[in-house]
């Protein structure tokens, strides 16, 4: 079977199984904010073009609340047509979307108005509420009447069904109905959950077949503004609490206020290089809107539009890029995950006692077990990658009282890793899937051609992932820190001797001598997959070799058949099932490429972690305001010179933002351990193109420090502009 008929074949069998397609709805070219558990997709004219009542619309577009599309379609014609788009722009805190245009030739009467005789400026805002702003303004020497008409929609569908995963049973969709000058949209799920959408006008209104006409009498030269604000309405079968989302200015301004120290706390790094700076500035913007707060503290969503939720894998990863610029995140993640940790087995979850969860979900498919996705835990890595990120965390910030808080689930997470997570007691953690409705491939990788053979075939479970054991190493290593601080030195030495052996261990069963690489899987029986992956770079990260080994892992990644020349790709060009736009198997993921940087430069190879965030660089300049998606082709820059976008990737994508900022400090070297009062830089090296960067507002144990960081011939030399008398700086050349 050919690739690409292998991938379909994949996909139908997903489809049949509730999981979601790789390959969704087309999302490029379109534009999001988010506020708290709401988001909203659009088009550059503003207007939300989803699915009309007849289904005829962009897919993706609209108005969603906690995986529920509570609005479909907003569509905005002047004069009853499609107004010719000029100009949009959103802020740099992701909080306001303005966008410009102008009138089509329409008739007034029996007069026609000539086309671009008026603009419209769309400004929109979401807080906690859809707030849209429309501004006529008249270049005609003659007063206008023209009708504003809006079409509206909503199909409250659950965002696995926009994704393909097909259903059968559907609620009751009640058609629009006036109320004062407010139209209610409204939904009866299965289970009685009631959904309410609210469009409060400023003005009388008149609402016929779904349509909403508003007359707008606009003076010769003169001005008309007009409000609208979108707010929603949950309410809970058998009388439980009822959610309401209403509209209030004090609101808004609160929100832009935590956007505005979010986006702060991230964009404290500056070069005198511009391209960098934007890619910076966009990054920190779209890490401020994809945080939302928890009980716990700030957790990043991974994405949007699919992954606006909790997942485990992500937000750890996210909170390890910026651990060392904005420990909260860490902190907020570490706390939400450890209140969810499972605590017995499911097979419909793929739960075990000690596992971290996958991903959360609120939508009425997963409540009413369409997907297993309400609480998740298909997951093999996140487990050990909490561990990580804990010891990590306690070394930033010196914690001690929060993560001695965490030890228990530090302790049942590694528990689960020699118990369930090895159930054949070989030494190495394997997943296979319980939920039949769960995802067959459990790493990062998770589409299900993922893991496959040198030959093409797909390997079957269970599956022991290289990158899953690396982690293993790390956590070991990083709990025996941990209970050595604490006071429990005989069980940090076992964790130690633990972690060693296993370093042996994946060197016997993985490294491929002839490949110069680790194999990216064992199968069920114990066969490497021989097929040349970035998964090898993420061993680098987790330090879970010697230095010898890395330097042939190192020559082999820097290979061009894996470096595009706009990242790293999954998997070489050699491979089997190869193809740059595939989704796991030839495209170039930016937080995968940041990882491998990090390991290249903990093994000493800071010119090749340069390489890799350079080609990031260059691949953000082919992104609207460098934002990076999810993911992107892996074709190579030689032969087609433009980065492409996966066809259904995530925009902003919380790991893809979080990546030069793992980039920086990997090239800085940059360490800060808060109980020893130190920060270290080892081996600096700036970004080609960069001769200063600053680094200011750096939060250390309650305290800010400023540093300029400047060229000196191949190497870097530092500048302490301000920071604590007791802090000392190391620089390691």
């Amino acid at each position: 079977m050919s690739e690409p008929a292998r991938e379909m074949d994949a996909v139908a069998k997903a489809a049949r199984t509730g999981t979601p397609q790789t390959t969704g709805p087309n999302t490029t070219n379109f534009n999001a904010l988010k506020s708290d558990h709401l988001f909203i997709v659009f088009s550059d004219t503003g207007e939300i073009l989803g699915p009309d009542a007849q289904g005829v619309g962009i897919e993706r577009e609209g108005v969603y609340l906690d995986d529920t599309r509570m609005l479909s379609r907003l569509r905005v014609l002047p004069a009853g047509l499609p107004p010719v788009f000029m100009k949009a722009s959103v802020d740099r805190l992701n909080t306001t979307f303005e966008t410009l245009v102008s009138n089509a030739r329409f008739l007034d009467g029996t007069d026609a108005v000539a086309a671009q005789s008026f603009t419209l400026s769309h400004v929109r805002r979401l807080s906690h509420v859809l707030h849209d702003r429309l501004i006529f303004k008249s270049y005609h020497e003659e007063d206008i009447e023209l009708p504003l008409v809006l079409e509206l929609h909503a199909d409250f569908l659950d965002v696995f069904e926009i994704r393909g995963v097909p259903r059968s049973d559907r609620g009751i969709v009640r058609p629009p109905r006036l109320d004062g000058r407010d139209v209610v949209l409204g939904y009866e799920a299965p289970d009685g959950h009631r959904m309410e959408t609210r469009l409060t006008f400023d003005r009388d209104v008149v609402l016929e077949d779904g349509r909403v006409t508003i007359p707008v009498a606009l003076a010769a030269r003169g001005q008309v503004e007009m409000d609208w604000y979108v707010s929603f309405d949950r309410e809970m079968p058998k009388g439980k609490r009822r959610v309401r989302r209403s509209y209030s200015a004090e609101r808004e301004s609160v929100e832009t206020s935590i956007a505005e120290a979010r986006f702060k706390r991230l964009a404290l790094v500056e070069t005198d290089n511009a391209g960098i700076n934007t890619w910076l500035s966009r990054s920190a913007a779209d890490l401020s809107m994809l945080l939302t707060e928890t009980m716990e503290g700030p957790y990043p969503y991974a994405g949007l539009p699919w992954f606006a939720t909790h997942f485990g894998r992500d937000g750890i990863i996210t909170a390890m890029q910026t651990l060392w610029c904005d420990p909260s995140i860490a902190r907020g993640v570490l706390g939400f995950l450890s209140a969810r940790q499972a605590t017995e087995a499911s097979h419909e979850s793929d739960a075990r006692p000690g596992k971290i969860l996958h991903e959360v979900r609120n939508g009425e498919m997963a409540r009413l077990g369409k997907t297993p996705y309400a609480l998740y835990y298909g997951g093999v890595d996140q487990t050990l990658l909490f561990v990580m990120l804990a010891a990590r965390y306690f070394a930033r910030t010196g914690d001690a009282a929060f993560v001695e808080h965490l030890m228990p689930s530090i302790d049942a997470a590694l528990e689960w890793a020699s118990t369930w997570g090895d159930e054949d007691r070989d030494g190495f953690v394997e997943y296979g899937t319980e939920s039949p409705t769960g995802l067959r491939n459990q790493g990062w990788k998770d589409s299900v051609n993922a893991i496959f053979h040198e030959d093409g075939s797909i390997a079957d479970g269970p599956i022991a992932l290289v990158e899953v054991q690396a982690y293993h190493v790390d956590a070991l290593r990083s709990a025996a820190r941990l209970h050595r601080f604490f006071g429990n030195g005989a069980m940090a030495q076992e964790l130690e001797a633990r972690a060693e052996a296993l370093v042996r261990l994946i060197d016997e069963a993985f490294w491929l001598r002839d490949l110069g690489i680790w194999a990216m899987a064992l199968d069920g029986d114990k066969r490497p997959t021989r097929v040349v992956s970035s998964n090898a770079g993420h061993v680098l990260f987790a330090g879970a070799t010697t230095s010898r080994r890395a330097e042939e892992a190192l020559a082999t990644l820097r290979r061009p058949d894996l470096l595009s020349g706009f990242g790293l790709r999954t998997v070489s060009t050699g491979s089997a099932l190869y193809n740059p736009m595939g989704y796991h198997v030839g495209s170039v993921w930016p937080h995968d490429t940041s990882i491998v940087s990090a390991g290249a430069a903990r093994y000493g190879d800071t010119k090749f972690a340069s390489t890799l965030f350079g080609s990031l660089l260059s691949a953000s300049s082919h992104f609207p305001e460098r934002r990076l998606p999810e993911l992107f082709c892996g074709f190579a820059k030689s032969e087609v010179p433009h980065a492409i976008p996966y066809v259904s990737a995530c925009a902003p994508q919380a790991w893809a933002a979080g990546s030069p900022f793992l980039m920086i400090q990997s090239l800085l070297g940059i360490e800060i351990d808060t109980l020893k009062r130190t920060v270290s830089f080892r081996q600096p090296m700036l970004p080609q193109g960069v001769t200063l960067m600053t680094i200011r507002r750096l939060p250390i144990a309650g305290r800010r420090v400023d540093l300029n960081v400047r060229k000196a011939g191949v190497a870097a030399t530092l500048e302490v502009v301000s920071a604590p008398e007791d802090m000392s700086f190391v620089f390691k050349r």
